[in-house]
């Protein structure tokens, strides 16, 4: 036990100071502790221990493996203890943290639902803790489904990441410390649904929920303030733009200005605020008509862009606005550069295989768009790679309605795939091939499959016909 308080004194000097060669001292202490005391009752509090600086040290240097190696030791730990040991939610609470942060580095879906269920299962055994433990499993439960649904647009997730924040506010006072925390989250849920459903009354709550959450954080001088203030700002740039308020786009921009000018270059948190700015600045655009306020999108976009790792899932967000916003430039200026710029953004979110699979639907979609009927081979082969991802934005977990949303936003995409598969010279078959792809998505829907296929009518009517007759 000596050893590991050791452990503890290099740990507390880096949360102080941040050299990170006190947590490369810590984590070298709790390896050799855990090594050396298997057999030891305390085993699981040196695991969970050298868990918790591992993700510590992802969080400053960003190392995947060290991100990797967390989960699997707080999974050693977690397997160390007996069911009923009065410490197992603990350990069970930070592994499905590490689990969440994984999928957020990733994508990797696995990785969250694992979390998902872990803390679903803290839930449903929190009903006779004290309040306080159970709106910490509930804000971490709903956080992770939040997650979940933007990746699978599933309305059940978003629906309950709503019911659960409602429920772990509730169980806090006004002066709790996490409770910020848990109107931020709620005030993101509703921000959620709203991008889903358009609903107004999700919108207004959203914004009433974040003016609480900096309220609230106003009595907590450790609080994230900069995050608080970059959601008021983007939920005030949606309404600005229903209301056509200048007024209100000007008061979005200062929030978010005041967020980014809050956080360190190095924070993760960065990138989204940039983009986020970037948006509003292009929102401002619309209606000033102003090139500074275009040209300061696009920069905010290329910096998010420039400080996000080439394989983070985030990436295809910023490299899908800063296309859009090059193929506005564009279309003001006629300027070459920014049409390959933009072809070249959309390509890349297409091919980031840790990106939303929808995403890199539109990637595809918005590449081939802008290659126009220039480049067959290409648009063949970014619409090829884009048909075989059909399958993964409706998994069957998802209810038919769900389905059918994500379904409907690229109808028509098989058959511009199998189109250009033909003009770039491929054999019939794989046109075909195409085609079934897209219908066996539908037909997994028990819908009908005679849908729009006049794009190939108009190019290969021989082959539309062979299809119609499958």
């Amino acid at each position: 036990m000596f050893i590991s308080n050791l452990g503890a004194a290099p740990k507390a000097r880096y949360h102080k100071t941040g050299p990170i060669e006190d947590l490369n001292e810590t984590i070298v202490i709790w390896e050799d502790v855990a090594n050396s005391t298997l057999n030891h009752p305390d085993l699981s509090i040196f695991l969970d221990n050298l868990g918790m600086a591992l993700v510590h040290r992802f969080q400053a240097t960003l190392a995947l493996e060290d991100l990797n190696r967390a989960v699997v030791v707080n999974s050693e730990a977690v397997n160390s203890m007996s069911i009923d040991h009065p410490r197992k939610r603990i350990r069970l609470n930070n592994l499905g943290s590490a689990l969440h942060a994984l999928f957020e580095r990733t994508g990797s879906l696995k990785d969250l639902n694992r979390a998902i269920a872990i803390w679903e299962d803290l839930v449903e055994d929190s009903t006779n803790r004290p309040p306080s433990e159970r709106a910490f499993f509930l804000s971490n439960l709903a956080n992770a489904l939040r997650c979940r649904f933007e990746r699978t647009e599933a309305m059940e997730d978003v629906d309950r990441t709503i019911l659960f924040n409602e429920e772990a506010i509730k169980a806090t006072t006004i002066n709790t410390p996490a409770r910020a925390d848990y109107i931020n989250t709620l005030g993101t849920a509703l921000q959620c649904r709203y991008d889903r459903t358009g609903s107004m009354e999700d919108l207004h709550r959203a914004i009433a929920v974040y003016e609480d959450t900096l309220k609230s954080a106003a009595q907590n001088r450790s609080s994230p303030r900069a995050s608080y203030l970059n959601n008021l700002g983007v939920m005030l740039r949606v309404r600005s733009v229903h209301r056509k308020s200048l007024k209100e786009m000007n008061q979005a921009i200062a929030l978010m200005e005041d967020a980014i000018k809050l956080t360190p270059s190095d924070d993760p948190e960065r990138p989204k605020f940039l983009s986020n700015l970037g948006v509003a600045s292009y929102c401002l655009f619309g209606h000033t008509n102003s090139m500074e306020d275009l040209s300061r999108a696009m920069e905010a976009h290329e910096e998010a862009v420039a400080i996000t790792s080439n394989d983070h899932p985030t990436r295809a967000t910023y490299l899908l606005n800063l296309g859009r916003f090059l193929r506005n430039r564009f279309d003001l200026t006629s300027s070459l550069r920014d049409l390959k710029g933009a072809i070249a953004t959309n390509e890349e979110a297409a091919s980031l295989s840790s990106a939303i699979p929808s995403q890199r639907l539109t990637g595809a979609r918005h590449a081939v768009r802008l290659l126009g009927t220039t480049d067959s081979q290409r648009s063949y082969a970014l619409l090829r790679a884009a048909v075989q991802l059909l399958p993964s934005i409706s998994p069957r977990s998802l209810n038919r309605g769900d389905q059918q949303h994500t379904r409907s936003k690229f109808a028509g995409l098989a058959t511009s795939a199998a189109a250009f598969a033909l003009e770039a010279g491929e054999e019939p078959f794989e046109a075909l091939q195409l085609l079934e792809i897209g219908r066996g998505v539908i037909a997994s829907l028990q819908l009908d499959v005679g849908y729009d296929i006049t794009t190939l009518e108009a190019s290969h009517s021989g082959l539309a016909g062979r299809f119609k007759s499958l």
